[in-house]
């Protein structure tokens, strides 16, 4: 089934690696069988004050956001979920809640307080640090997971 809501995935810094960036096409065409999605790049902030990085750069973020969107902020910090919560999670979403996911995948300084306040939720993808660039291939190939999941596709059981 192909959801009508678009999952967004808001980025910060353009993915520069050729081995990444062909992951993410793959998994966007993927993904397509499922959801409408949305990739949308906020060019990294150059400023000495790292502080002033995350706040100038949560700014350009929440001017993508809309008022039907659910904010799934990733941060290392965040809440950990196995691909069969994230598949819950997102089905709740869409289905019930009416809401369009939006992934948030911060630069190499991660979220300013901004963020945080209006995440519907913080998640994690793992308690180590990941590039940006591997976090967003990672977080598409668990989106592509959890809506093979809520379609009863055998691919996580492969």
């Amino acid at each position: 089934m192909k959801f009508n809501s678009t999952i967004k995935l808001i980025y910060v810094g353009k993915v520069k690696k050729d081995f990444n960036q062909k992951a993410i096409l793959y998994y966007n065409k993927i993904i397509s069988k499922y959801a409408n999605l949305n990739r949308i790049e906020i060019k990294d902030v150059k400023d000495k004050n790292i502080e002033k990085i995350k706040i100038k750069e949560g700014e350009e973020i929440i001017k993508k956001v809309e008022d039907r969107d659910y904010l799934f902020l990733m941060d290392e910090q965040g809440k950990q979920f196995s691909s069969k919560e994230l598949a819950k999670k997102l089905e709740e979403t869409i289905i019930y809640q009416q809401k369009n996911p939006v992934f948030i995948i911060g630069g190499p300084y991660g979220h300013g307080p901004l963020l945080k306040e209006k995440a519907n939720l913080i998640l994690s993808l793992s308690k180590m640090t990941l590039p940006h660039e591997l976090a967003q291939v990672v977080l598409l190939e668990q989106i592509y997971r959890a809506l093979t999941i809520i379609n009863g596709h055998p691919y996580h059981n492969v």
